[in-house]
């Protein structure tokens, strides 16, 4: 008896996949994913700390490695469809 709030579907990829060539991948195939949960360091603000990610090598590795793949309240089956097809595609193209 949930609900889903349907705010944003992130992915954690294989290490065997380059995540920028994916994001290619799927905008080529017309699929509009995007990158979230920057690590704070990373913001111009925290710049003046010189925080150096290489301290912080689990967030670089999950940071480098997620994706949110499109999803929203009038998505229809055909929409989640589309993207699970684009997905796999762009996976077996881009894998190392």
């Amino acid at each position: 008896d949930v609900r889903h709030a349907r705010h944003l579907y992130t992915v954690l990829l294989d290490k065997s996949i380059d995540r920028n060539k994916f994001f290619q991948a799927m905008k080529a195939r017309n699929i509009g994913i995007n990158l979230h949960y920057i690590p704070i360091y990373r913001f111009s603000h925290y710049k003046q700390f010189n925080i150096n990610p290489i301290d912080y090598p689990a967030t670089e590795d999950v940071y480098n490695r997620t994706i949110t793949l499109p999803m929203f309240s009038k998505m229809t089956v055909e929409d989640v469809k589309d993207v699970v097809e684009a997905v796999k595609e762009s996976i077996a193209e881009v894998r190392k």
